[in-house]
């Protein structure tokens, strides 16, 4: 009797320990080789003659990255250096400073970026100048929404395009500063057919990144 008692008392810790195997080895993914090596192994792109670089984005062909900067640019990585793709705004006297605050207003702030995959074209959400879009050859963007239900876009900060519906969802983060915060801010959806904007959603504290 002691001895069945004994294998008893020691066969139960043993076929714990293997059920805590088996149901490790079943509901834990399995490991990824060499993960843990990929991002120590990542090549930094410098930005030269630019600063302020706001959201990446490629093209349908996986060229790029593309990228807002400061200055009112979006520029693309051609594989060897920066070049420049499109501009936000007509005015680009005083523009060629990388960083120069005072002028942002006229030159344009390119935010958010979104490449439509049906179309290739480049939507830019321009925090002067709202919403905005270029064709897949780049140059001088055209202005799509800058105001709706009568009240002007201070902040448009970021986007994401729904393919399937054709919509265009974007952020525009305040009602009254520029590059600031106001808990009055806006979710909107651009109506395409009309070339006009519908009110979505307001009260949302600083709505900015992609959804």
């Amino acid at each position: 009797m002691n001895s069945k008692l004994i294998l008893t008392v020691i066969a139960l810790p043993l076929l714990a320990v293997a059920i805590a195997f088996a149901t490790t080895s079943v509901f834990t993914p399995p490991p990824v080789r060499g993960s843990f090596d990929v991002l120590p192994g990542a090549e930094r792109i410098h930005l030269s003659r630019a600063v302020g670089p706001e959201s990446l984005v490629f093209d349908q062909s996986g060229g790029g990255p593309y990228t807002g900067v400061a200055d009112g640019r979006v520029l693309k990585w051609n594989g060897g250096d920066w070049v420049e793709f499109a501009v936000t705004s007509s005015h680009r006297e005083n523009c060629s400073h990388p960083f120069n605050p005072a002028m942002e207003h006229l030159c344009g702030r390119p935010l958010g970026l979104r490449f439509h995959p049906k179309t290739g074209d480049l939507y830019i959400a321009d925090a002067y100048l709202g919403l905005q879009v270029v064709g897949p050859e780049g140059g001088m963007a055209s202005q799509l929404v800058t105001e709706v239900e009568g009240q002007p876009l201070r902040f448009t900060n970021d986007m994401d395009i729904d393919d399937e519906e054709d919509v265009i969802y974007f952020t525009d983060s305040s009602t009254e500063f520029h590059r600031s915060l106001e808990c009055e801010q806006y979710l909107l959806v651009p109506d395409n057919d009309m070339g006009r904007s519908m009110f979505t959603f307001s009260g949302v504290v600083y709505p900015e990144e992609s959804y």
